[in-house]
């Protein structure tokens, strides 16, 4: 070996071929050999290295250390040698961990790279061999290596989570130090559904990140609100959420998913009240949030849409001057929509059409008239409308119907054209033209 180290393979091979010699089942002279020309020649001494190995097995076939090192070669280039290789040690030492081995293998090609099917084969291959181990047999590196793996796997077998709690709880109690496993846990107990349990180990994992003087990362903080919004505790929630913000490497993307779970912890909050008929505390929610965050410059469409939508729902529960009262209140919000964000005029302008039409089942007030005509032309002032179409039908729609009630037949059939150009089948545009066609003949 100090040979080697000094670059002089020939004296290596001659210290190597004496230790042969003196015991030809020295496990180790064969593995040093392989180690040198696999080193010196890369790919083209790999089959040198490995026979180097195979003499070594048919020396000593109990000897993990020649199997470990021929699967390790072999999985470079052919995995299934590798395991086949793994497999004979397991015929020859029934008690070694070749399922162990075999897990350590298949993350250190995961780990290595490649495309991304090609690392989800590998990461499975890992789950499935650390899987059948003894994970009391497991170093800190394994179960580091393992919890990774599940992490992975997770999206594709959700019926791994019991397993990543099991591990991750395990990897805690063996190794209280790691800070990994720490992070792994509380993972693990959000995908569990274990609030409580996540909220006590995000505690834990942020006091050692702290002491460490490490940076935790914003998904770190998602995970720890999503336990905390789960037992209520919103306000500690958004403190949470704000923190994430705060980060140094928090990017565009995350402070956009950040905010987007903000306005989610709102709504939850609201509408925990809303499911047992307190709008009134729902309200004040959306009307203190709402405040804050346009003083904040932070506030979006999506917390208005759901603020409107709530005076909606209590509509639903109302009749008559009430009931319209309060789909009035749910206009309003909308019409602060379109002023605060233009790109969502549309969408306002239709939500206030649909309101009006029903509030005017039958349409005879007219009360969606002007909403359609506006929605029109405002769909048609764009360059491309594509995206409107349904929108720019169902005003039409409206008003083919709405002038042929009124007897304004030529403005109905206008409006039926208009339906039927954009959905030539439309039975019903049909069915008003040709009626229509017969009263303004008269």
């Amino acid at each position: 070996m100090r040979n080697f180290h000094r670059k002089d393979t020939i004296q290596s091979f001659k210290y190597i071929r004496k230790a042969i010699e003196i015991d030809p089942k020295y496990a180790q002279a064969y593995v040093l050999a392989s180690d040198i020309i696999d080193y010196e020649k890369r790919s083209e001494g790999r089959e040198e290295a490995i026979e180097w190995i195979n003499r070594g097995i048919a020396q000593n076939p109990r000897d993990s250390a020649l199997y470990l090192t021929s699967a390790a070669m072999l999985a470079f280039t052919d995995e299934a040698a590798a395991v086949a290789k793994m497999e004979e040690l397991r015929q020859q030492n029934p008690g070694f961990p070749v399922d162990l081995e075999l897990g350590r293998m298949y993350y250190k090609i995961f780990d290595r790279g490649g495309s991304q099917e090609e690392r989800t084969v590998s990461c499975e291959k890992a789950v499935n061999y650390y899987g059948k181990a003894d994970l009391n047999d497991m170093t800190k590196a394994d179960m580091g290596s393992y919890a990774l793996c599940i992490s992975y796997a997770l999206q594709d077998h959700p019926e791994l989570t019991d397993k990543w709690y099991e591990l991750t709880t395990l990897g805690v109690r063996k190794f209280p130090e790691d800070i990994a496993m720490r992070k792994f846990l509380l993972y693990a107990c959000r995908s569990c559904q274990k609030w409580e349990e996540g909220i006590a180990a995000a505690n834990n994992y942020f006091s050692m990140v702290g002491g460490a003087k490490m940076s935790p990362q914003v998904i770190d903080f998602v995970h720890y609100c999503v336990c905390l919004r789960n037992v209520k505790r919103y306000d500690d929630a958004l403190a949470q959420y704000e923190k994430a913000k705060s980060l140094e490497d928090c990017s565009d993307y995350w402070k956009k998913q950040v905010e987007s779970q903000i306005n989610n912890t709102i709504v939850e909050m609201a509408t925990n009240h809303t499911k047992i008929g307190e709008y009134d505390k729902a309200f004040a929610i959306y009307d203190k949030f709402i405040a804050e965050r346009k003083a904040a410059g932070q506030l979006d469409a999506y917390l208005m849409g759901m603020y409107a939508r709530t005076f909606m729902d209590l509509a639903e529960e109302q009749n008559g001057a009430e009931k319209n009262a309060t789909l009035q209140k749910a206009c309003d919000v909308y019409d602060q929509m379109a002023e605060y964000f233009p790109d969502r005029q549309i969408f306002a302008l239709n939500s206030k059409f649909l309101i009006m039409t029903g509030m005017d089942p039958d349409s005879e007030q007219g009360l969606a008239k002007p909403y359609a005509e506006k929605l029109i032309s405002l769909i048609l002032s764009q360059e491309d409308w594509s995206a409107d179409l349904s929108k720019l039908h169902t005003a039409y729609s409206y008003l083919a119907y709405y002038y042929f009630i009124k007897s304004k037949y030529k403005d109905a059939i206008s409006y039926c054209d208009k339906v039927l150009e954009l959905n030539p089948g439309d039975t019903r545009a049909e069915r008003i033209k040709e009626i229509a066609k017969k009263y303004a003949r008269r």
